[in-house]
């Protein structure tokens, strides 16, 4: 019987340890920075060419606007492992050659891209 009840404390414990790195760590955050040899110009029109998205986003499959406003909110499809995604695209910002922000969402995920072009 003690046994079971250490046992116990052993997954009671392992069990807060992983909630409380999950709360201190949540996040993760990196960067990556491309040169591209092209001008700004058309970096930008091919970043924000709906009809040219699959060129850039692995295993997309469609895309579908939202609101009626043709910059703003997306529903994407995405394919992996033979499953369908679909994910939610919210405009954040748009400076036009200088900043693109947005942010997919859908029920395992939360990204925020920021896209800045330096001349």
């Amino acid at each position: 019987m003690k046994a079971l009840k250490y046992f116990s404390y052993l997954i009671l414990g392992l069990f807060v340890v992983f909630v409380l790195i999950g709360q201190l760590f949540g996040k993760l955050l990196y960067t990556n920075k491309i040169t591209i040899n092209k001008p700004v110009e058309k970096s930008w029109s091919v970043l924000t060419d709906r009809s040219k998205m699959g060129n850039w986003v692995k295993n997309f499959k469609s895309i579908e606007l939202l609101n009626g406003d043709q910059s703003t909110k997306y529903k994407l499809i995405v394919v992996n492992g033979g499953e369908e995604y679909e994910i939610i695209e919210t405009l954040i910002e748009s400076v036009t050659n200088e900043i693109y922000t947005i942010k997919w969402e859908n029920d395992v995920l939360v990204n925020k891209a920021i896209y800045q072009f330096f001349f």
